[in-house]
């Protein structure tokens, strides 16, 4: 159902009478935005990119073509790959590299410059087989050359074993050697500080408490039976490894309750030395570590040398935009609200509501008559 010709020609007026009475109210807004935005462009700095494009040859593909399955994968390798890239450890051995590079005077101060070239890097997929990798800075000097570095570290991880990519056992295998030597140095730092002249050999004699302990634990075996005859009183609760044990923890110290620390500390160390080994035979040999999402290095191409940038595009240009936008939109609101709560009849239904009567005419506006 179509809209009436007059009354179609109604709102049209309507709305030129609303821009003609409220024009400064509409520009008002977008002016002082536009001047603002333009101002702020003016003196906020200019950010310059260097970019360069990776062909990925043979990524993921296979015989029937890159479906959206393998184009999925392929984003997800490259998300992994910008988190790698991206990572404290890679950022850190990457700063040193860079042409504008700072020596840091903290910690902190390090952490920031991290942070800041993390956000100026940037990896898009563009396709299924093309990888752009971009760097900002606010200088052009030397830019293209920084994204080399960069580049030249990301194929270091792209077609050689590296050493910050884990898989699942190797991880788990770093993880308890770390655990291993933790135990293994709070054990022997609790010897050194009580004193000993002889670490190594109250280690040994912990080992053996260690040892009698567990046999305690586990109860003679089998063989054990086999090889002793049933002579009553021949059990593990026997008091000659009792006493074999209370004379080795007296011939390690008279306080009993620093060789109870001692041997705590050392069952910590056994245990983490058992887990690290019951790790090692059930795990299987090491895959890959390669931070690869293709299958050859030889499939990866660099599209052109990183070059630095000749022009650069201020920080400010999108908010100033987004402003000017804003203002618009600000700017139909305000008029909005004006007329809303404005009184005055405009439209042929207003008439009619008020005077109970139809209109049958509309009559322009009327010139003031001139004075003879």
């Amino acid at each position: 159902m179509g809209i009436p010709t007059e009354t179609l020609r109604e709102h049209i007026v309507f709305v030129i009478d609303v821009i003609r009475r409220r024009w400064l109210l509409l520009c008002l807004p977008v002016l002082v935005a536009g001047i603002l935005g333009v101002v702020a462009v003016k003196l906020a700095p200019t950010k310059y990119t260097a970019t360069s494009l990776l062909l990925l040859q043979g990524a993921n593909r296979t015989a029937g073509g890159a479906g959206p399955i393998q184009q999925m994968n392929t984003a997800e390798q490259v998300r992994a790959l910008e988190a790698w890239l991206k990572s404290d450890q890679v950022l850190t051995d990457l700063l040193p590299q860079m042409t504008d590079y700072k020596p840091p005077s903290s910690a902190a101060e390090l952490l920031i410059q991290t942070r800041i070239l993390a956000a100026s890097l940037s990896l898009q997929l563009v396709g299924t087989s093309v990888l752009e990798i971009s760097l900002q800075g606010r200088r052009p000097q030397g830019l293209g050359r920084s994204l080399e570095v960069v580049i030249s570290r990301l194929m270091e991880g792209l077609t050689g074993p590296e050493q910050n990519v884990l898989s699942a056992p190797q991880f788990m295998l770093m993880r308890r050697s770390e655990d291993v030597a933790l135990t293994e140095n709070a054990l022997m730092s609790a010897i050194e500080r009580a004193g000993f002249q002889t670490p190594l050999q109250v280690r040994a004699e912990l080992q053996q408490l260690w040892a009698m302990d567990q046999r305690r634990t586990a109860g003679p075996s089998a063989g054990d039976w086999i090889s002793r005859p049933a002579v009553p009183g021949n059990t593990p609760e026997n008091g000659k490894g009792a006493d074999a044990a209370e004379r080795l923890r007296t011939a390690i110290s008279t306080d009993p309750r620093l060789v109870q620390e001692l041997e705590r500390l050392y069952a910590s160390y056994q245990m983490a030395l058992d887990r690290q080994e019951s790790l090692r035979k059930q795990a299987n040999p090491a895959r890959s570590n390669y931070v690869s999402i293709f299958d050859s290095p030889d499939n990866l191409l660099v599209i052109g040398r990183p070059k630095d940038p000749i022009f650069g595009e201020s920080i400010a240009k999108k908010p100033a935009i987004a402003g000017i936008l804003l203002s618009i939109l600000t700017a139909c609101g305000l008029v909005f609200l004006v007329e809303l709560f404005d009184g005055r009849l405009r439209t042929r239904k207003d008439h009619e509501n008020v005077a109970g009567l139809p209109v049958v005419a509309r009559i322009g506006k009327i010139p003031a008559a001139k004075a003879a």
